[in-house]
């Protein structure tokens, strides 16, 4: 008992430590490197938890948009072009509700990769599959219990239960058709069961004519309530049958099949049965010649009589507690429910469209998307539902029921999308709403972000799954592995090179080591002759001085066999040969022969016996008063001057360093930290400017701060890393071209991600990290400066649908199921808390001071944050952003203008700019462009937040520019030379007649701001104020809008699928539908007019013709004028093919088109796409009513443009049905005539260089 009272102490104990690790862990993590506050932490009308997503969609268009033909953009444009709403001062017209040219672009590439794809097909027509399912439960598939499973999978399926004459049955005549009904009929048998497996019989029986069939099958019918049989026999002997018909009638699955093939192969499978039927047993039963020459009405009563035998044994089976499954009880299919069709899908062909298909174009290209996503989300559905019952198959567990499934796929979109599909309490089934939005004709930009970014994402998806895609990246990776094996090689060079040149400094180090040792042993051989030569005075002073080291070797044998004994460089120790490497390593560093290492104090030591050595020689010439002796001659007086001059400055040096030394020193240490050459550069300098190191008097070399030694020599080592990576760093641009995926720079310590995309900025960096749980009880969190908030409730943060932990987590073996669920739910959190995905707080450091911080933060010896530090200083390294200045007139100062710039950037301050912003406010307080409120009360532009326009480019209409979010962080003024007004300096009419005119100097305010994206630019005082108001714009109005933002400048250079750069922003307008409508009668109307007797459209007494071809060239500039025109254009076709007389059809009763497409039975039923046989334009009166309902309530050009397609289709079948299609009209062979005799003019040189130019932007 006390034992195990000391161990419940013992796991107290470890429990309340525990607890306490886990405390401090939280709040570790509440503080680290990945919670540093970020620069970009969003983007304008782009939710939070959709920025994974964002970025996920952004980086796949940039990486494969050669495959897509998509020119690139900017993630700030992505985003604002994803989110963009046409500002309420533009109405609610056709062009206002155009999305931008780069949508359009974007979603056309992806439905031209999409539909040229082969595996496009397998999801296209996947909303018309439907599984063998009986025809009272519809979603319901009947599947084998599990004992006649088992019993199925004993027995050999190939084996025949029924002994039959194989080549009776074969030769019996039979019509093909009838054969593949009854054999089809039976294909799904084994998964029938119960009363379902008679009646699937009974249907064959009514199809087939042949007897031997017949009796076969009646036979199988008597083995279902036999004891000796049962319904698995049945199906067995069912099965065996079709195999082997089918086995021997290739011809019913491919009728190019010979004759002759076919008798050869039907010999084989009778002797192949002959074989089987030997096997048998005598007891097995046969169908004899007398079963086949049966009544048949006979056998059919005595099946009704079995059947009712079967219902009463069935009732006393429900009686004796066995009841029968529910229908909803019972397995459901896989295949999701086939969904009705929408107002798209009607106006689509039959077949899969392609990439090169007509109704593919800027008009279509929201119903297009809408028609896809909902063929690639269905495709999922059952994609998802397979995984779902393999996984339950493989624990054992019982299939889904027909509920669970329906409620599984009302979840399918969370599933799929994750994070973009938002957090709990929102609609669950938004992304299927804006597919039906979109199927509807709705217009694009009445969905939200989310909606959009889901649809985007879908396509996305399926373009991962194409084969294209799947191509370039295959072959992306065996790029990558040959451009790795060169990294390889070239890394191996690398380090052959350094330990080259660390043996070839060893052997240097070596050999300085032996000659110190020889120069030692040399002077004080020296010394010692010195001092015996002062004793006997053998020698002179001048010859002892002037011996030579041969001399002193050759003095004495001793002396000699002592130079001989000394050490050789093979005999120094390696630690004495590493000191010396390290010793010439700083020498190098400091580009000396020899350096001295001080202490700071020794340093202060040094300096303050520098001064009174100064002090005592300025006494011993005389003191302060030694200038007042005249007898003092030139030099001596020019010594003492200089002389007090050096105190001087010693003593002013000594009252101002201390502080310009702490700094430096302060520098230098986060110099080491940051590790960059940039920042140890500056350090080092401000150490030499502080007088951190100097001449050494006494070594004829430099001494320098201990300090500044390791500054310097990291310094050296960061040139030389960062040498390498040049001569490495057109290996890894070729690597990193060849994309497989995008991974992480690194972790930190606690798991969380930072990111670098490709196609962003060197030097920025995404960084990805969880949210800590907040406690029960916990208040407010207050994070310490610097860092960001990401203590969140539980709730808060998961976002798309639960996992179904029972399908992989059961109670049955060994499992522990607590920890198989705590295992599995922290791949979303680290707590485990969730089966959900967790969303992450995102954010991105774009300038240098952010990324240093995180640096900073990292420790640099743990392997995992070591890789990381290493990865972010490289990023670091690259960065090279400018500083983006207004043009700065001449200052006069021409004869230095470096000097002049340097002084002005030393003004750069970070306050006192109260005067300068009251005279700017004075001066442009009252712009047009300038609506700030409170302006008066504002005394600084400092730590104010502005939005600033950065211009890009521009044409002769307008400008293009880029809009940044950033703060006003310092100011300075520049001077500038500006003209003095002519009335300010006139004083007589003379000088109204002056050529030269004067100027005078002004000091121009400037502020800096630093961006979010990590630029910095300076602003005068007009522009400062239009930015700041133009921040507070942004923040407070929904009017606010940006006309000339670079993501409504965007043309695609490459697939140009709107047409021209100067057309793509009416590519979808209804003018540009009304000219493709103009185009298409001209080609249609000149055939069938020969079909008509009464030229009412285009006749000569008729103008309506005319008056309809005026009206859509000069008049259709809105969707009400095109739709009236596509309906009279159709009205005329009609009347043109003959209406409905030669229809065999009854026309009377026709229900109204809006009626059929209430009805969802009705709506699958109509075709609106004319058969190839039918008499005119449409198959029946109620597929034009369906068209003209359709037309008539349409909203957007782009379920018209495919209304249009539609006409045309099938006037186009009418022509070609009588013989029309291929007539030259007279309208054609003028027009051929004229194009042949017509010569176009040569262009010149710069209409030729006009043509080839690009678009702007890139």
């Amino acid at each position: 008992e006390k034992q195990k009272e000391e161990e419940e102490m013992q796991s107290q104990q470890h429990k309340e430590s525990t607890a306490l690790e886990s405390t401090s862990n939280t709040m570790t993590r509440r503080v680290c490197a990945a919670t540093r506050l970020c620069d970009v932490t969003g983007f304008p009308s782009v939710p939070q938890h959709c920025i994974a997503d964002a970025l996920m969609a952004w980086d796949f268009l940039c990486t494969f948009h050669r495959v897509l033909l998509l020119q690139p953009i900017d993630l700030p444009d992505f985003c604002a072009a994803l989110a963009y709403n046409p500002p309420a001062s533009y109405g609610s017209d056709d062009l206002a509700m155009a999305p931008p040219v780069f949508l359009v672009e974007t979603h056309l590439g992806l439905l031209r990769l999409l539909l040229q794809d082969e595996v496009s097909k397998e999801w296209w027509f996947s909303v018309i599959e439907t599984d063998a399912v009986t025809a009272d439960t519809p979603e319901v598939l009947a599947l084998p219990s599990i004992e006649d499973a088992v019993e199925d999978e004993s027995k050999n399926s190939g084996a025949p239960v029924i002994k039959v004459d194989m080549a009776l049955l074969l030769a019996q005549s039979e019509d093909g058709l009838r054969t593949t009904s009854w054999v089809k009929s039976l294909e799904d048998i084994g998964s029938k069961k119960g009363k379902t497996v008679r009646e699937t019989i009974k249907a064959a029986l009514k199809l087939t004519g042949n007897k031997w069939v017949i009796a076969y099958l009646r036979k199988a019918l008597s083995l279902f309530r036999s004891p000796s049989g049962g319904p698995s026999s049945t199906r067995r002997a069912v099965q065996w049958l079709i195999s082997r018909v089918k086995e021997a009638r290739p011809d019913l699955s491919d009728a190019t099949v010979k004759i002759d093939e076919v008798n050869e192969q039907r010999s084989k499978v009778v002797e192949q049965s002959m074989i089987q039927m030997e096997s048998l047993p005598d007891s097995a039963p046969a169908v004899a010649d007398e079963d086949a020459m049966s009544d048949q009405e006979e056998d059919e009563s005595d099946e009704e009589s079995d059947d009712d035998e079967e219902e009463e044994e069935e009732d006393e089976r429900v009686g004796n507690g066995k009841a029968q499954v529910s229908d909803e009880e019972q397995p459901a299919s896989s295949v999701p429910q086939k969904p009705a069709p929408t107002l798209v899908d009607l106006l689509l062909p039959n077949e899969k469209p392609n990439e090169k298909a007509v109704y593919m174009n800027p008009f279509t290209w929201a119903q297009m998307t809408g028609a896809t996503t909902r063929r690639i989300l269905h495709r999922r559905k059952r994609v998802l539902n397979e995984i779902d019952d393999n996984l339950r198959a493989s624990k054992d567990e019982p299939p889904l029921t027909v509920p669970q499934r329906r409620e599984r796929e009302k979840q399918i979109a969370a599933r799929v999308l994750g994070e973009c599909h938002g957090q709990d309490g929102g609609d669950p089934d938004f992304v299927e709403a804006a597919i039906e939005h979109l199927c509807s004709g709705g217009q694009y930009l009445e969905l939200t972000f989310a909606q959009r970014l889901c649809i985007l994402r879908l396509l996305i998806e399926a373009a991962y799954d194409s084969r294209r895609i799947h191509d370039v990246v295959i072959g992306n990776y065996n790029q990558r592995a040959s451009a790795m094996k060169a990294l390889e090689q070239e890394k191996r060079k690398a380090k052959k090179d350094a330990k080259e040149k660390a043996a070839a400094d060893e052997v240097a180090a070596r050999e300085k080591l032996a000659a110190e040792a020889r120069e030692k042993f040399l002077d004080d051989k020296r010394e010692e002759i010195r001092k015996l030569n002062d004793v006997s005075h053998e020698l002179s002073d001048e010859m002892v001085e002037s011996l030579t080291d041969e001399d002193i070797l050759e003095f004495d044998e001793d002396i000699k066999a002592d130079y001989e004994a000394l050490p050789t460089p093979e005999s120094f120790t390696k630690n004495a040969v590493s000191k010396m490497v390290e010793r010439m390593q700083e020498e190098a560093a400091f580009d000396t022969d020899a350096l001295t290492v001080l202490t700071l104090d020794k340093v202060l030591e040094r300096e303050r016996l520098h001064l009174e050595e100064m002090e005592g020689q300025l006494v011993g010439f005389g003191g302060d008063e030694a200038l007042m002796d005249e007898s003092l001659d030139r030099e001596t007086i020019k010594a003492i001057e200089s002389l007090r001059k050096d105190i001087e400055k010693a003593k002013v040096q000594a009252e101002r360093l201390p502080a310009a030394r702490e700094k430096a020193v302060e520098q230098l240490r986060d110099g080491m930290e940051d590790g960059t050459i940039k920042v140890l550069r500056s350090a080092v300098t401000a150490a030499k400017k502080a007088k951190l190191s100097g001449p050494d008097d006494e070594t004829g070399g430099i001494w320098a701060l201990d300090l500044l030694r390791d500054a310097a020599l990291e310094l050296e080592n960061a040139k030389q890393n960062k040498k390498l990576i040049d001569a490495q760093k057109d290996l890894v641009a070729k690597r990193n071209k060849c994309f497989i995926r995008t991974e992480p720079v690194g972790r930190d310590r606690f798991g969380n991600r930072f990111w670098k995309l490709d196609h962003e900025e060197e030097g920025s960096v995404w960084a990805e990290a969880e949210y800590s749980l907040k406690q029960e009880g916990e208040g407010e969190y207050e994070p310490p400066p610097g860092y960001a908030v990401v203590v969140k409730d539980g709730k808060s943060i998961t976002v798309g649908a639960p996992d179904r932990e029972e399908d992989f987590l059961h109670d049955g073996g060994d499992m522990d199921i607590d920890a198989c669920r705590s295992l599995s739910r922290m791949e979303y959190h680290s707590t485990g808390f969730s089966s959900r995905l967790v969303q992450n707080h995102w954010g991105c450091h774009t300038s240098e001071e952010s990324l240093r911080k995180v640096i900073k933060s990292l420790d640099g010896k743990s392997g995992r944050e070591k890789d990381l530090k290493s990865s972010l200083k490289e990023s670091l390294e690259k960065v090279d952003r400018q500083e983006n200045e207004p043009e700065v007139p001449a200052t006069g100062d021409e004869d230095n203008p470096v000097e002049a710039s340097e002084a002005v950037e030393s003004d750069t301050k970070s306050d006192g700019d109260e005067d300068a912003f009251a005279q700017a406010k004075k001066e442009y307080g009252q712009a047009k462009d300038v609506s700030i409120e409170n302006l008066d009360e504002l005394s600084s532009a400092l730590a104010r937040k502005v939005r600033v326009r950065i211009k890009v480019d521009g044409t002769k209409d307008n400008d293009i520019a880029k809009y940044e979010s950033g703060t006003v962080n310092a100011w300075k003024t520049r001077p500038e030379q500006r003209e003095i007004p002519r009335e300010a300096h006139s004083d007589s009419d003379d000088d109204e007649m002056e050529t030269e005119r004067q100027t005078e100097t002004v000091h121009v305010p400037l502020w800096r701001v630093g961006t979010e994206l990590g630029n910095v630019v300076w602003l005068e005082s007009l522009d400062l104020l239009e930015s700041m108001s133009r921040f507070e714009k942004s923040q407070s109005t929904q009017s606010y809008f940006e006309h000339d933002a670079a993501f409504l400048g965007y043309r695609n250079t490459m697939g140009r699928f709107c047409g021209k750069a100067s057309e793509a922003s009416y590519a979808s307008s209804p003018v540009n539908l009304a000219k493709l409508m103009v185009k298409k009668e001209a080609e249609l109307y000149p055939k069938l007019k020969i079909r008509s007797y009464d030229e009412f459209w285009g006749g000569s007494k008729s103008g309506e013709r005319a008056a309809w071809t005026n009206k859509m060239k000069d008049y259709a500039f809105d969707t009400e004028t095109v739709k009236q025109g596509l309906l009279t254009l159709e009205n005329a076709f009609f009347q043109i093919t003959g209406e409905f007389d030669d229809y065999d059809l009854p026309v009377q009763d026709v229900p109204e088109g809006k009626v059929i497409l209430e009805d969802t039975a009705m709506r699958e039923l109509i075709e609106l796409e004319s058969d190839k046989n039918v008499v005119g334009i449409w198959n029946r009166p109620a597929s034009r009513a369906v068209f003209i309902e359709i037309v008539s309530n349409a909203a957007t050009t782009g379920l018209l443009a495919l209304a249009l397609e539609l006409l045309s289709r099938n006037t186009t079948k009418y022509l070609k049905k009588h013989g029309l299609l291929n007539t030259r009209t007279q309208y054609a062979v003028e027009e051929d005539f004229a194009s042949s005799s017509r010569r176009p003019r040569r262009k010149n040189a710069w209409q030729s260089s006009a043509a080839d130019t690009e678009d702007w932007y890139e």
